[in-house]
């Protein structure tokens, strides 16, 4: 859903294979014992892609996927909002 409506916002398509009901079925009936081993999640999966993925993007560390937002706010582009908020605020004052 979440990728839907980021994508929508901006007037980009995007696809999400994995949500395939019949590759959705087949992994649901995989044993987890074979999905996960020695610890490693999605096992099965970085396995299916070596040789076609690099290797360090398949074994790095999990990140998140957030927008800049304090540098942002820290740049030209933060002076900008914060003239935007104020000029928005007072407007805002006297219309009521």
């Amino acid at each position: 859903m979440r990728v839907d409506k980021m994508s929508m916002a901006v007037g980009l398509e995007a696809r999400v294979p994995f949500l395939d009901h019949k590759f959705v079925e087949l992994a649901m009936s995989i044993p987890e014992a074979v999905k996960t081993k020695s610890g490693v999640l999605k096992y099965i999966l970085k396995k299916a892609v070596r040789g076609v993925i690099p290797d360090e993007l398949i074994d790095r560390k999990k990140q998140g996927f957030a927008a800049p937002v304090y540098e942002w706010y820290h740049t030209k582009f933060g002076e900008y909002v914060v003239k935007e908020m104020k000029d928005f605020a007072k407007t805002q004052i006297f219309s009521v």
